[in-house]
């Protein structure tokens, strides 16, 4: 068993690893009340995987303010003794402190310009190529290593288009480039 913790607000990150390596699912504060997380946890319910709610930066401060602790999300953390935190579609940044808890490393899929949104600005600016890539997180933001780069023609797609395109291929990456001394 590899112990992996996965970081989604996407229910097509459960087909990056094996059900039986999955011990928890983080999803962002920042985002719970979207459709697309809202059906990670009812993923996660359904198939009794247990997932927590990665506070915001805002409210990390507030509860650090209150009562002069870490965040539950923090403290319990270690608890979980992961090998590898993958972070899949995610929308908020994971603290050094968490990321530093995986024995054997971390990894971050990136599609688009750096940044937030990145296939949106990518669209928007009207480039016909999309990079998309797989990193090790640091406290640079998108600043890690690279372990997987790809650039796919996007050329006349719309965002949802694009976005599954995307998806497809940054699965088929992590499979094949990432996970690849794993099995």
């Amino acid at each position: 068993m590899i112990r992996t913790v996965l970081f989604t607000t996407d229910i097509s990150g459960f087909r990056l690893i094996p059900e039986k390596d999955l011990i928890l699912i983080v999803v962002p504060e920042n985002r719970i009340k979207t459709e697309k997380v809202q059906g990670v946890m009812a993923y996660c319910k359904k198939e009794r995987i247990p997932f927590v709610i990665q506070p915001s930066t805002k409210t990390r401060r507030k509860i650090k303010e209150v009562s002069g602790l870490a965040d539950h999300f923090e403290m319990f953390f270690p608890l979980y003794e992961p090998d590898y935190i993958v972070s899949w579609l995610y929308s908020q940044i994971i603290p050094m402190s968490i990321l530093s808890m995986a024995e054997k490393g971390n990894c971050n899929f990136h599609g688009g310009l750096p940044g937030a949104h990145g296939l949106r600005r990518t669209l928007e600016d009207g480039l016909r190529e999309l990079p998309i890539f797989w990193h090790v997180m640091t406290d640079v933001v998108d600043g890690g290593l690279k372990l997987a780069f790809d650039i796919i023609n996007i050329n006349g797609y719309n965002f949802e288009t694009a976005r599954a395109l995307m998806i497809e291929i940054g699965i088929e990456m992590f499979k094949k480039r990432i996970c690849k001394d794993e099995k």
